[in-house]
């Protein structure tokens, strides 16, 4: 998933146009199963808004206990990035 917010089309002296975009966000994620009831989930997101950024990375096991029901931990460090 990608969602971009905030855009501005500016025109310069030579007539070019341009875009600047203030805010981005990205997400992105992964299941693998290991076995019928085992998964291994991996993801992570990006965004940035006006300079700053910030982001963390995902690991995860699920392991389904029933027809209805399932335990998931999931471990997931902040990154966090600014000028």
């Amino acid at each position: 998933m990608c969602k971009v917010k905030d855009f501005v089309f500016f025109s310069n002296r030579d007539d070019l146009t341009y875009v600047e975009i203030t805010e981005i966000h990205v997400s992105q994620s992964v299941e693998y199963p290991l076995t019928p009831k085992d998964t291994t989930i991996i993801g992570g997101t990006v965004s940035t808004k006006n300079g700053i950024g910030s982001g963390n990375f995902l690991v995860g096991y699920r392991r389904q206990t029933s027809d209805k029901g399932w335990v998931q931990v999931d471990i997931f460090p902040e990154i966090k990035y600014w000028e």
